[in-house]
């Protein structure tokens, strides 16, 4: 085995040990999570906490999917190896953030329809009305995806659940701090009584300020993305140029053993800074 491949293969091997590595944090997390949930809520919650779905639906699958059959495709296309490898590799990372930009703009979405929905039962409650009739307003009102959430939470209270533990549900099922303040606030407000609308207030300024702060962070992390595009497409655009000039080198170069690892792994490098730089642009706050 040539010194190329040996550095291909460490840095496959080292990608799988960090994966890897991730994936046993991410469920140690999760398992001490839901064990600590299991000593401090009663068997009826534990009961809910098995049919909770999180917000929003993620299609994890579908990167892994689209990387495997852009290697079947090119493996049969009679594309060298370590092209096929480095190109089914990029390709599932860019489906996997593309997968994740999609829901997070569902999760900015729920969570300004939050603001919007905590103003309008401010207003109701201000006006005197009763905190199940504002929260079955806002249900009408508010459009979807929340409106689901406030149509199975209003139901279900109607129905005679605790409503304590079904508004609490909420910040459950949408991973979100603003929905987890919400639920909690109202959850004690339906246990203890007392006014709402001078709390609601103060939930309703964190959740704009919140959703402000969110936009800033995005708008500056727009810089470090359009650097990374740059230059993958001067990268690029340089490849062409130089395949356009001399067609037969460029082909000879990157069909031969050395420079089929090297372009595969200048393929690999790029995608590891793509994944770098979009976990460096998710700030949590």
């Amino acid at each position: 085995m040539q010194w190329y491949e040996l550095s291909l293969l460490s840095v496959f091997l080292g990608l799988t040990s960090v994966a890897g590595y991730a994936w046993r944090d991410i469920r140690i997390r999760q398992r001490y999570l839901r064990r600590l949930e299991g000593f401090l809520s009663s068997i009826h919650e534990r009961r809910l906490q098995r049919h909770i779905r999180l917000f929003p639906k993620r299609y994890r699958v579908v990167s892994i999917l689209l990387s495997g059959t852009a290697l079947l495709v090119l493996v049969v296309g009679d594309v060298p190896l370590p092209f096929a490898v480095a190109a089914a590799l990029l390709t599932g990372v860019v489906s996997y953030l593309l997968e994740t930009h999609i829901a997070q703009r569902q999760l900015n979405t729920i969570e300004q329809q939050l603001a919007d929905a905590i103003d309008l039962m401010l207003s109701l409650l201000q006006s005197g009305m009763a905190v199940p009739k504002a929260l079955e307003t806002a249900m009408h009102e508010t459009p979807h995806p929340l409106k689901s959430y406030f149509i199975d939470m209003v139901g279900r209270i109607r129905l005679g659940d605790d409503p304590a533990t079904v508004i609490q549900q909420l910040g459950k099922e949408i991973p979100l701090e603003t929905f987890q303040i919400f639920s909690s606030v109202l959850a004690v407000q339906w246990w203890s009584g007392g006014s709402l609308a001078t709390t609601l207030v103060n939930v309703s300024a964190i959740v704009r300020n919140r959703i402000e702060l969110d936009q800033r962070i995005r708008t500056q992390s727009v810089e470090s993305q359009l650097s990374v595009l740059s230059i993958l497409i001067i990268t690029y655009g340089l490849s062409l140029m130089m395949w356009h000039v001399n067609p037969k080198n460029m082909e000879t170069f990157l069909l031969s053993p050395i420079g089929s690892y090297l372009g595969a792994g200048a393929i690999i490098a790029q995608t590891i800074g793509i994944l770098w730089i979009s976990k460096l642009n998710e700030i949590k706050f």
